[in-house]
């Protein structure tokens, strides 16, 4: 064997493996930790990104790279140590981890280009003209190549010669392109400046009279070329300032925080780590808080990050930091942009193309450049925790890594802090500051829990109904919630009591009156609502419990001629741009009444609201978790928090049929501190987190019995690893087939100090996972 001093580890991307590269050959000025490359595998080049410098290895055969392409780098220091992090905390492969923070899209930014090998024999491409032809051509595209040659005897010689190693194949990476900002904004430096003369005081008079600031589009409008000249001329003086936004802004405007936001943002040390828990009620200014802070943090030549739960909140959340920081370059970052802009997006910011980064849980991993502050906006919501696919990594954890790695403060703001976070803040891990009252000491709604009958037919109550015409014929505005979207929630049949439910997935199918069919809202599929019973063909099907869909038709009944406005993910997939279009409309009072799911619960500030009434608070409740308690009080109070937020009297109907639960006893007074007491205390008493820590391991396969045996062989070797712990299970999940996989799953319940994730991530059960998919969740949000 020889030993190869100069090796590297490259990340292989799609394939998701690790493997082992000569470097010995090649010359770099620039470092090479990040760097993309082209390296071999089999008969063909791919792509890899380098993530270290291997050291000494004994292998028989290292093959070496082939080139850099670009001299970029897309893993810093930082990124490396977080991936470490990651694997060994939520206990997944390491290769696994890199892939989740690689940047988004950046396969929109690569060009693959085909050239013919200098080693190609004349007489080979002779055997095809069209094959001859195209590879006369060099460097070309190498999907538009594969399309011409699409014949069944092209193919065949073309992989001829691919097993010859006669053809090469070489990657581009296109420059970052410029990212087009919604407008640009002119904003005065100070508030009554003198001494311009002539058109360039005539601009000043008209920013003052537009509250300082006003888009640049708008002064081209109003002063044509003029307009233009005398803008420049202002900022070459120091007497303008411009800033560019991705969104349209109301104007600059100067805040002053309150005595009680003031004493909490002088508590916030900007220039050490440290994590801040902000708890403040509804309506109490907490973005105020974090402004400031931010504010300061960009005076000091740093950039910050605000992360908030739902995409629906990024467009309300961009027009207030556009109004309060002034020359703030802001972007935004989720997983409904184009995976071209989000690329582009990942590179400005690890550039130190943007100041400030505003986005939901996937923004944590952008590599801004010179973070100075981390912001966690409704911290307790359950959509900063990835569920869709491993590593199952929460963002705000991630955010509070970052903070203490970076060195700088982590703000993670709340009504109603998570159980977790309030724990670590009482054990002094966490530093606490309160906002007991809202802005203006504005009062907060008044909740009244309204007792319902299931046999009822209507799902809005009397109660409910009478308070919906009188709030309407006050002209205030109203909202409804339902965590349902679709028109009823299941159907059934009368006779023989059987369900319908999916074929690929063991849940009941949701009936929407929009499509007049069934749909699975877990794996999408459709059918036509049968006109018999499958089972025993009794000619009625029932429908039963309410959607969006039906809540939107009552009130079309309560409030005829009355435009309603419905709010849930079926019809924002319709809109081109998603939630901004209906909470701009809904926010200018055009509908006084909106219907919706979850995403209307937290963090919008609808001034009109003055009635929020939740229809079925039971539903929360009945979830088979043990965190449902908590789901459901920080659910009901979050949305009854939309009331009365500009001083207005409000109220709050909360539909049940069981009045005497203290979940809702405590949410109807607003009371928190009550409520999270007798949480915690039933948790310690059983056993569950923030008192202990629990692991979900999850094992899918198509067939139950293949599930099943992984399951417990899963187990075994846990047990053997891990034999503090107490293993629960295995059992079927709640939701026991989901897209033709049938899921088992167990959970691992541990003492705090014992480092879960690595004990399972050194076990060995990823040796199992032939033939299944093996989940690991540290830290689970749900059960089902």
């Amino acid at each position: 064997m020889s030993k190869y001093p100069d090796c590297l580890d490259v990340l292989i991307l799609k394939r998701r493996i690790i493997l082992t590269y000569l470097i010995r050959d090649i010359k770099e000025s620039v470092p090479v930790i990040g760097r993309l490359v082209e390296v071999p595998l089999r008969n063909e080049t791919v792509l890899g990104c380098v993530l270290g410098i291997s050291g000494e290895k004994e292998l028989q055969k290292i093959l070496p790279i082939k080139r850099f392409i670009g001299r970029e780098c897309f893993l810093d220091e930082n990124g490396i140590q977080l991936a470490l992090f990651m694997s060994s905390y939520y206990g997944y492969p390491l290769d696994e981890c890199f892939m989740k923070i690689f940047p988004a899209g950046i396969f929109s930014g690569l060009k693959k280009k085909i050239s013919a090998s200098k080693n190609m024999p004349k007489g080979e491409l002779g055997r095809s003209g069209i094959l001859s032809a195209l590879v006369k051509k060099e460097n070309m595209n190498f999907e538009y190549f594969l399309e011409k040659i699409k014949s069944e005897n092209n193919l065949r010689l073309f992989g001829e010669l691919v097993e010859k190693k006669l053809f090469d194949v070489s990657y581009s990476l296109s420059p970052p392109a410029a990212l087009k900002y919604t407008e640009r904004i002119v904003s005065l430096k100070e508030t009554g400046t003198s001494g311009e003369k002539g058109f360039e005081k005539t601009l000043v008079d008209f920013l003052v009279s537009s509250g300082n600031s006003c888009e640049l589009t708008k002064i081209i409008g109003v002063f044509g070329e003029n307009g233009i000249s005398a803008v420049a001329s202002l900022l070459r003086k120091n007497v303008l300032m411009t800033r560019k936004i991705q969104s349209p802004s109301g104007g600059f405007e100067k805040f002053e925080l309150t005595p009680d936001q003031k004493v909490c943002f002088e508590k916030i040390d900007l220039n050490a780590k440290g994590v801040y828990l902000l708890k403040g009620v509804t309506g109490s200014g907490k973005t105020y808080v974090y402004s400031k802070c931010i504010e300061k943090t960009l005076e000091n030549g740093k950039t910050a990050v605000c992360l908030v739960p739902e995409i629906a909140l990024i467009p309300q959340t961009v027009r207030f930091f556009s109004k309060f920081l002034p020359g703030a370059c802001i972007m935004t970052y989720h997983s409904y942009m184009n995976p071209k802009k989000r690329f582009d997006t990942f590179r400005k910011a690890r550039d130190g193309g943007c100041s400030l980064i505003i986005g939901t849980r996937s923004a944590i991993f952008l590599p801004l450049k010179n973070t100075g502050i981390i912001v966690v906006d409704e911290e307790h919501s359950q959509h900063y925790k990835e569920e869709e696919s491993g590593p199952f990594y929460s963002a705000r954890d991630i955010a509070v890594w970052k903070g203490k790695n970076l060195e700088i403060p982590v703000i993670l703001g709340s009504a109603t802090p998570s159980a977790e976070s309030i724990f670590n803040a009482k054990k002094g891990k966490y530093r606490l500051i309160e906002l007991k009252k809202r802005i203006s000491e504005t009062k907060m709604p008044q909740c009244v829990l309204t007792p319902v009958f299931k046999s009822r037919k209507d799902a809005i109550s009397d109660e409910l109904k009478k308070e919906l015409e009188i709030n309407f014929n006050n002209g205030q505005q109203s909202v409804l919630f339902i965590n349902r979207r679709g028109f009823s929630h299941f159907a059934v049949c009368p006779a023989c009591s059987s369900v319908i439910n999916c074929r690929h997935c063991n849940v009941s199918m949701t009936y929407h009156e929009s499509k007049e069919k069934l749909v699975c809202h877990y794996c999408g599929k459709e059918r036509k609502l049968p006109e018999k019973c499958p089972v025993c063909s009794h000619p009625k099907i029932h429908l039963h419990g309410a959607g969006t869909e039906r809540i939107e038709k009552e009130l079309q009944k309560i409030l005829p001629l009355t435009e309603i406005l419905r709010l849930d993910t079926d019809v924002v997939k319709k809109t081109k741009n998603g939630h901004e279009d209906f909470f701009r409309d809904f926010h200018s009072g055009r509908y006084p009444v909106l219907v919706g799911t979850q995403m209307i619960s937290k963090g919008l500030d609808f001034p009109g609201v003055s009635l929020v009434g939740i229809i079925d608070a039971d539903s929360a409740l009945s979830f088979p978790d043990f965190r449902a308690q908590e789901n459901a009080f920080q659910l009901i109070v979050q949305t009854a928090g939309r009331a009365g937020r500009v001083g207005q009297d409000s109220k709050v109907l909360i539909q049940t049929c069981n009045v005497s639960n203290p979940v809702l006893f405590f949410a109807k007074n607003h009371d928190y501190d009550g409520f999270i007491a007798t949480e915690l205390k039933s948790r310690q008493e059983v056993g569950y987190p923030p008192f202990t820590r629990i692991a979900r391991v999850m094992i899918a396969s198509p067939s139950n019995e293949k599930a099943q045996n992984t399951a417990k062989k899963a187990k075994k070797i846990l047990q053997k690893s891990l034999p503090e712990t107490e293993i629960i299970g295995p059992a079927p999940c709640p939701l026991e087939k989901i897209r033709n996989s049938y899921r088992w799953h167990f959970l691992v319940k541990a003492p705090k100090n014992v480092p879960l994730g690595e004990k399972i991530l050194l076990s060995g059960i990823w040796e199992l996972k032939k033939g299944v998919k093996i989940y690991v969740d540290i830290d689970p949000v749900r059960m089902l």
